[in-house]
């Protein structure tokens, strides 16, 4: 069958749709990758067949996706799959008429099951992972057991981004793991071990022979400039990175490369060797400066003070790093989200993320804002229906007056330049009283998207390469101005 994947297509390659590729390739099946735009959509259903349209969206995508999903249904016999995040933790928000099918969990298996009855014309309604819509009927199954030994999956199809992804062959990603044993409040991993319960949910680790030979595939058929680790916690076994560092330099990948690492699982020894087998960048999850908000809120379970000495050892081998923050948490003061940014200064990382608090639905900080708020559980799931969930921030901020409204998206807007720019401390309440949001906003898009150019410029830059990315950056600043201007800002 002939398959045509849709998602929002980034700097970052979209990696669990190259794996979903890659498996249908490996099958037998044809595999195209475009943009989820409705024109690029709709050109690529007339340039060639394609017997089903395949959506991976995130919350952020959700409305949107549905508008272009009706009109491809009203235009093309297809047979249309959504998958992804948002589809697996609330499926229920997908029973539409126009979508046949709805992909839950871990979908290379499944989604190749399902591809081989509809290519084969036998019953589907039983297909594990997957609700299915059949003849007006919504048949809802269980999720298979996940798979257990990583090494059997191919690897991932890069040839499928090699033309549609930006970046494409600069920056490459790969996992070596999946899972997390960790519990923070903004993520889904605790729904996912919830999910998979009956199925001995746990960290599954690929081989190191199996993760060297695909660094060697990838160094041999793509010029890439930086190796982008996409595991949540690169670290989580020290003695498997030990020995995959070893294996990393023996081997003479050669390519610089930037992972997540847990701070409380920071040693001496692994920034050591991380470093020399060639991490340029790593980063690390601070989210709070405020224990409080961090452990009982975030359910991070770190201490300020393994942060410090974290920080101290990746100062001591001089390997550069960035931190994750979340700053707005709308019942409470703004000083909070002062003690995150004082903690940054402190620190002086390479760069500073930061995020408003995405209660994302099934996960503990969703439940911690509807009862923080008396809401519905539908609550956000209406908003989201509605356009008005992801779009912008303002209904984190409903319950707060008009004025921290502002001063919450000015300090967003604002944080990571402050902490390259110090001095500006003793400023901040006045920086965020005034009302500069687009201004601001601007600021914030130049430092973030310089940040982005540094990332995937670490090695000697090319003239042609260096042209493009200027010329990128002009397009995007030009764009961010034209829909900053669309925006209404207290």
């Amino acid at each position: 069958m002939r398959v045509l994947f849709v998602t929002e297509l980034s700097i970052y390659p979209p990696l669990g749709i190259m794996y979903l590729s890659s498996m249908l390739k490996r099958n037998g099946h044809y595999t195209r990758l475009v943009n989820m735009d409705y024109i690029n959509i709709k050109n690529a259903l007339y340039e060639q067949h394609f017997d089903i349209v395949a959506f991976s969206i995130s919350s952020v995508l959700y409305w949107e996706s549905l508008r272009i999903c009706q009109k491809i249904k009203r235009e093309f016999d297809v047979y249309i799959i959504y998958g992804g995040a948002h589809p697996t933790v609330s499926p229920e928000m997908f029973a539409y008429d126009v979508i046949d099918a709805v992909c839950i969990g871990e979908g290379e298996e499944a989604l190749l099951d399902l591809v081989q009855k509809l290519d084969e014309g036998r019953e589907i309604k039983n297909i594990l992972n997957f609700w299915l819509r059949i003849n007006g009927r919504f048949y809802k199954n269980s999720v298979r057991p996940l798979i257990k030994d990583l090494d059997s999956l191919p690897f991932p199809d890069r040839e499928l981004i090699k033309n549609d992804s930006p970046n494409s062959s600069d920056i490459q990603p790969i996992i070596t793991s999946r899972g997390c044993s960790y519990g923070c409040s903004f993520c889904l991993q605790p729904f996912y071990r919830q999910l998979y319960k009956d199925h001995n949910c746990r960290i599954r680790q690929r081989s190191i022979d199996n993760v060297i030979a695909e660094l060697k595939y990838i160094k041999e058929n793509f010029q890439a400039r930086l190796i982008l680790f996409y595991d949540s916690t690169f670290n989580l076994n020290p003695q498997w990175v030990s020995r995959f560092c070893d294996r990393y330099i023996k081997e003479k990948i050669n390519i610089p490369f930037v992972c997540q690492l847990r701070i409380d699982a920071i040693s001496l020894e692994n920034i050591r060797y991380l470093k020399d087998a060639g991490c340029r960048l790593v980063g690390i999850g601070i989210e709070s400066g405020n224990e409080y908000v961090r452990n009982v809120i975030f359910k991070k379970r770190i201490s300020n003070s393994q942060i410090g000495r974290a920080i101290e050892i990746m100062k001591k081998i001089k390997l550069d790093f960035y931190t994750n923050n979340i700053i707005g948490l709308p019942w409470l003061p703004v000083e909070y989200d002062y003690q995150t940014l004082r903690l940054n200064i402190r620190y002086k990382p390479s760069f500073a993320n930061v995020n408003f608090p995405q209660p994302y639905p099934k996960t503990e900080l969703f439940y911690i804002f509807v009862k923080k708020y008396n809401l519905e559980n539908n609550f956000f799931m209406n908003l989201l229906k509605n356009n008005a969930l992801f779009v912008n921030t303002r209904y984190l901020f409903n319950h707060k007056k008009k004025k921290e409204k502002r001063k919450i998206e000015n300090l967003h807007h604002l944080f990571p330049i402050i902490i390259r720019f110090p001095v500006l401390l003793s400023v901040v309440p006045l920086l965020i009283s005034i009302p500069l949001g687009k201004f601001y906003l601007l600021l914030f898009k130049l430092i973030t998207g310089d940040f982005e150019y540094r990332l995937v410029s670490i090695e000697k830059r090319r003239v042609r390469i260096l042209i493009r990315r200027l010329v990128a950056s002009s397009k995007r600043i030009l764009n961010e101005i034209q829909r900053a201007s669309k925006i209404h800002y207290f």
